[in-house]
């Protein structure tokens, strides 16, 4: 699941929308008050349809996004847009119609796979003013943005989308022959043990790649830290199998964060569209039995763009 899977996953309820403010548009993220003046509140405004064109095309350049539709962002001190208010939009269920109706008007081609869910103001689903949550995924093909006045292709940069250089679009025209590795990270079985100083746990994760692309993955490479991790006594990483042979490649530390460890595929070793490879795994010891760690990860490989995030 990539971050703006989770994202969208995880607005499930209106404390979880209340959660956005003060955070920052980023280039998984964005969000959309009503367009000032506007007196149809169940239809798109010209303004929306054009953010909604730019996001279909901006979005599905990358590796996805999600739209927060009801949330005021403004520039922080910093010059960054983040959520400032929240502003509910009325006729939410209308919206929400209008939004679903304007997929196929949006880009050329249709990007498919765009999913839309309303979250009720206070969670009250009798009232009809919420949020809607637009996801939009990432995509293997070239969509040019046809909202209103907007007539471009889009990449998400910053908090921003922008039109794509020349150099941009004949990248990707070559993405339908290219790799789109997702982090994958297992939890085995945990041990509980009673130790000197008291309870101790070991646990064990196996991390690997899965190719969700149409090309094959060549000259791979895998960051995995630990974020947001209590007392941690010992870490140890290991091939699977008990030893620190790694017959697929070499382990070497990273200070990118806490325990991080990167992870170098042989070059003669290709990851083929559909394929899962487990490529290393990690033993957390620590004390105490309540052990939830969080991984970020950084993956590369020949003609995919750098693919980073965190579970």
């Amino acid at each position: 699941m990539n971050n703006a899977e989770a994202i969208f996953s995880a607005t499930k309820s209106y404390a979880d929308v209340q959660s956005f403010l003060g955070m920052q548009e980023n280039i998984f993220l964005d969000f959309k008050e009503r367009e000032h003046g506007w007196n149809s509140p169940g239809k798109l405004a010209d303004n929306e349809k054009r953010l909604y064109s730019k996001a279909a095309s901006g979005f599905a350049h990358q590796q996805g996004g999600v739209v927060i539709w009801g949330v005021e962002a403004r520039k922080n001190k910093q010059g960054v847009d983040q959520a400032q208010s929240l502003k509910p939009f009325l006729e939410v269920k209308q919206f929400k119609q209008s939004l679903e109706q304007y997929v196929p008007l949006a880009t050329d081609p249709i990007l498919d796979g765009i999913t839309h869910k309303i979250i009720f103001e206070n969670d009250s689903i009798a009232s009809n003013a919420g949020f809607v949550i637009s996801y939009f995924p990432r995509s293997n093909l070239v969509h040019r943005a046809l909202g209103g006045t907007t007539n471009d292709f889009y990449k998400r940069h910053g908090d921003s989308f922008v039109p794509l250089s020349t150099e941009d679009i004949r990248s990707l025209f070559f993405r339908t022959v290219a790799p789109n590795l997702e982090f994958v990270a297992q939890e085995g079985q945990r041990h509980f043990i009673s130790g000197t100083l008291g309870a101790e746990v070991r646990c064990h994760y196996k991390f690997g790649l899965h190719n969700r692309g149409e090309g094959a993955a060549k000259f791979v490479s895998m960051y995995v830290g630990l974020k947001e991790v209590g007392p941690i006594n010992s870490v140890r990483v290991w091939d699977g199998e008990g030893n620190e042979n790694f017959q697929l490649g070499r382990v070497v530390t990273a200070d990118y964060g806490y325990h991080g460890h990167h992870f170098i595929l042989n070059g003669d070793i290709v990851i083929y569209p559909g394929e899962t490879l487990f490529l290393f795994a990690m033993s957390l010891h620590a004390r105490g039995r309540e052990l939830q760690p969080r991984f970020t990860f950084k993956l590369y490989a020949e003609n995919m763009p750098l693919i980073e995030g965190e579970t």
